[in-house]
């Protein structure tokens, strides 16, 4: 039986020992943990909710079977009320874990590498070890992201923020032509994918990004009409209308 990959991982960026999450969740047995770790048994749902709580990844994310149980279809994980919930180190769990590809679709995104350690070095590694990574940001002189600047009431400042995300991921653009582009779409969300995980922060008039919601999908191959599709969909259809972003600004549209 296949180990629990996210369970590992999550404890791994949290630095918990099965030793110490044993302790924090009040099991007596650290074997308990390993089993959890080694897919043998599966917490109780109370149990789950409390190891959720230490490793601060949701329990949809680490035993699916013992997601919230609603109307809401499964490939639904979490939602979270704004992004100001979603952790760094989970964030940085899913980019580790990450084997297939990544995907960012926003217009400056800076949260991601204010917020999360060294990941322009993580990216870097996702990218060497045949990782496919996209990263599409907003053209700073676009009239999208001008709108956008006049909608979270920052004006001009949005564009700077562009202009910064541009400059981390110069990092990234200088070594690995064309995964770093520009776009100048109107987006109604910003999209980060990590493999099979969505997140998918959600665009609302005059609210600045990080306050709003961000819905927590898992895609799946068979649904081909589920919601995580579509949107996998478009960010593939925004990503094949964009430029590649050269360090040569003269050479960027805008």
């Amino acid at each position: 039986m296949a180990r629990n990959e996210r369970l590992v991982s999550a404890m791994h960026t949290a630095g918990l020992s099965p030793v110490e999450l044993a302790r924090r969740v009040e099991v007596d047995d650290p074997k308990t943990v390993q089993r959890w770790v080694s897919a043998r048994q599966r917490p109780h749902r109370a149990t789950a909710q409390l190891v959720a709580k230490e490793v601060g990844v949701p329990v949809g994310v680490l035993w699916p079977e013992l997601g919230v149980r609603s109307a809401f279809p499964a490939e639904l994980v979490h939602v979270y009320t704004s992004r100001r919930e979603l952790q760094a180190a989970y964030i940085e769990s899913l980019l580790r874990g990450a084997t297939e590809g990544i995907d960012v679709l926003a217009y400056s995104a800076t949260w991601l590498w204010d917020s999360v350690p060294g990941i322009t070095d993580r990216l870097v590694q996702a990218v060497r070890r045949k990782c496919r990574v996209r990263i599409c940001l907003g053209d700073p002189g676009s009239p999208a992201v001008a709108l956008r600047g006049a909608e979270e009431g920052i004006g001009a400042a949005m564009a700077g923020r562009c202009e910064l995300a541009l400059s981390y991921a110069s990092k990234i653009a200088k070594d690995f032509p064309d995964v770093v582009r520009l776009h100048g779409t109107t987006l109604y969300a910003s999209v980060f994918r990590f493999d099979e995980d969505m997140l998918i922060n959600w665009h609302i008039y005059g609210v600045p990004a990080a306050d709003a919601p961000v819905f927590h999908f898992r895609l799946s191959a068979q649904e081909r009409g589920s919601m995580a599709n579509t949107l996998a969909a478009a960010y593939d259809a925004v990503w094949e209308s964009s430029v590649v972003y050269r360090l040569d600004e003269d050479a960027n549209p805008g």
